[in-house]
């Protein structure tokens, strides 16, 4: 899966160069004509049909007109021979009233034409380095690695689309490339009507390419930011599972799991609360008991010399599930004085939230997925009547039972709820 992930990565890079490299000719293209556009060397034929030039060839063509005017005409005339290729001079083409409009539209039809592909192609460039910096930004890959074949899929197929678009976009740019550099050619205004069409089709094209460019780019971002989200929220959700299954295990233990899991290590057993009274007084005089168990953790320290976990368990004549709510740890009676005691106490406490990154109070998750509040404390340190030196117990549990995390705890008890199940079945419910 890793490997897969991998290659699309690669893939990505080689798509985004080529992409890069047939914008860069674009844009080196079009600078040339660009400049050369602002400098007028595309309006060789505007002086034919400059307004006070038509005026004389509209005079002269409707009535006799005077020899100073008549020299005018003849030069517009002489250009206009030479701009449409017909046979020059005095014996050469004369042309009609009609004639010369049909030759002034051509000419503003390409100017017209030309200079829309012309704006729409400097917008493009413009937008298009815009929306291809952000299409790249949205296509990075997420540094967090987190093995899940749900998130590795979901970044291969959102590189997958990083792939196939920077693909699309390049192929249109090539075939942009292509156009543009036809259209360069035919700036090179020619008073024909077949050179008029090409260069009128050119131009369409142009805006066309740009516009299916960008329309594949930014329909592209909100894509890849849609499958971005998803894949970042993923990836926020199992780094809180991770984290909650990190802080969940203390002494090879597995913070409410079943006590059954540990029967191998369990050492001695006592009823250490006959009943909680908040499962009593909310599900109807419901007896839940809690357990300690002294178990024998796998790894040993020299810290503490006993361990505890403890459980809850309904009271009742089935085998119920025992969830374990917390573990304790007594340290060994080694302390001379309450004060070193409370130092070597601290220490423990804030080497524990270190090592699990957690505060006083952290998350904790069962097998479901349910979520628990946590919190890490420990007792006063003390001498006991056989010794001198001080002690004391590091705590790590179920903060409290309340309204939030009761059910999730009696379902880990196996605790069936009849009544409302009975409600449900004997009840139509409307909406």
């Amino acid at each position: 899966m890793k490997f897969l992930y991998l290659y699309f990565l690669s893939s990505f890079f080689i798509f985004n160069v080529n992409a890069s490299t047939n914008f860069e000719k674009i844009s080196n293209d079009f600078e040339l004509i660009y400049n050369s556009w602002n400098k007028g060397e595309f309006n060789r034929y505007e002086d034919i049909f400059r307004r006070d030039n038509e005026n004389a060839f509209n005079t002269c063509v409707a009535v006799q007109c005077g020899s100073g005017l008549l020299e005018h005409y003849n030069r517009v005339l002489y250009s206009l021979q030479n701009a449409t290729g017909e046979k020059k001079g005095m014996f050469g083409k004369r042309f009609t009233y009609e004639e010369y409009q049909n030759y002034k539209n051509i000419y503003f039809e390409q100017k017209g034409s030309s200079a829309d592909a012309i704006k729409n192609t400097r917008t493009f460039i413009n937008r298009f380095n815009i929306s291809f910096l952000e299409l790249e930004d949205s296509c990075k890959s997420s540094l967090i690695n987190i093995e899940n074949d749900d998130l590795n899929n979901k970044k291969i197929n959102k590189d997958k689309t990083c792939k196939n678009l920077f693909f699309q976009t390049e192929k249109n740019l090539e075939v942009f490339l292509l156009e543009l550099s036809n259209f360069r050619t035919l700036l090179n205004y020619s008073l024909n009507e077949n050179h008029n069409n090409s260069l009128k089709k050119s131009s369409k094209l142009l805006i066309s390419y740009k516009d299916k460019i960008l329309s594949i780019i930014e329909q592209g971002i909100v894509n890849i930011n849609d499958q971005a989200k998803t894949i970042a929220y993923l990836e926020e959700d199992l780094l809180r599972k991770n984290k909650n299954e990190k802080n969940s295990n203390l002494f090879s233990i597995r913070f409410l799991s079943n006590k059954k899991k540990y029967k191998e290590i369990i050492l001695d057993k006592d009823r250490d609360d006959p009943t909680v009274d908040f499962f009593y007084e909310n599900f109807n005089k419901l007896k839940v008991s809690v357990f300690r168990y002294e178990f024998l953790p796998e790894i040993k320290n020299d810290v503490f010399k006993r361990y505890y976990f403890y459980t809850y368990k309904i009271i009742d004549k089935n085998d119920n599930p025992e969830p374990i709510i917390k573990i304790t740890a007594s340290s060994k009676e080694i302390y001379e004085n309450e004060k070193s005691c409370e130092i070597a106490k601290n220490e423990i406490i804030n080497e524990y939230k270190n090592q699990k990154e957690i505060s006083d109070f952290f998350t904790v998750s069962d097998p479901y997925d349910n979520e628990y509040r946590f919190s890490i404390r420990s007792s006063t340190c003390s001498s006991s009547i056989f010794s001198s030196k001080f002690s004391f117990n590091l705590v790590v549990g179920v903060d409290r039972i309340d309204n939030y995390n009761s059910h999730a705890l009696l379902n880990l008890m196996g605790y069936k709820y009849k009544d409302d199940e009975n409600t449900l079945k004997n009840n139509e419910i409307k909406f």
